[in-house]
């Protein structure tokens, strides 16, 4: 009687020691949740806007290959603290053979919270290389169809070690561990398109 009167014992134990462990798992994983949701949104404050287009919106012609292909003015606001550095990279995800980079611009640099530059007119910085070895901005110019056109800014919290001519890809690895904060303004292009 006594050794059954242990067995249930021990194993009474051993049932509350797992009901104890699996409280601090599921307690660990909600406050973990909440932790990196509430990091989400705090990160991600930063927003990139146009006066010349909507979010979504049509791009005007003038800042096209039907235009004349200048930069559309843009403007950042909500730079988080410690950012020293913007780089913009604008893409075409839509592009017959994959991605289109129309232009790459890193060490933009900056010393307030919020960031504009007039059309036509790039910041102070480096340029990158664009997937037609441009070093200058290249406005959409779609062969078919409407194509969404993504204006990405990144702040970061140092420059980055690269030099004129450097890639999208040799930017995003290289601000791997420098990024503070990230935003995107997408527009369309070539739904009335006149050829």
């Amino acid at each position: 009687m006594k050794e059954e009167m242990n067995t249930y014992l021990a194993f009474f134990v051993v049932f509350l020691a797992l009901v104890a462990s699996a409280s601090l798992v599921l307690s660990s994983f909600v406050d973990n949740s909440v932790a990196v949701t509430n990091n989400f949104y705090a990160k991600h404050s930063m927003k990139i806007t146009s006066e010349a287009f909507v979010s979504r919106g049509e791009i005007p012609a003038l800042y096209t290959c039907d235009g004349e292909n200048v930069l559309p003015p843009l403007s950042v606001a909500g730079i988080p603290d410690g950012a020293e550095t913007l780089a913009i990279i604008v893409t075409d995800p839509d592009a017959m053979n994959g991605e289109w980079v129309h232009w790459v611009r890193f060490n933009i640099p900056i010393d307030t919270k919020e960031f504009s530059m007039n059309e036509g007119e790039a910041p102070s910085g480096i340029s990158g290389m664009g997937s037609g070895n441009n070093l200058k901005y290249e406005g959409p110019c779609p062969p078919n169809g409407e194509h969404r056109y993504v204006f990405s800014v990144y702040a970061l919290n140092a420059s980055l070690s690269l030099d004129s001519g450097a890639t999208k890809a040799d930017v995003l690895k290289e601000m791997k561990g420098k990024l503070l904060d990230q935003s995107a303004l997408v527009g369309v292009y070539g739904a009335n398109r006149k050829k």
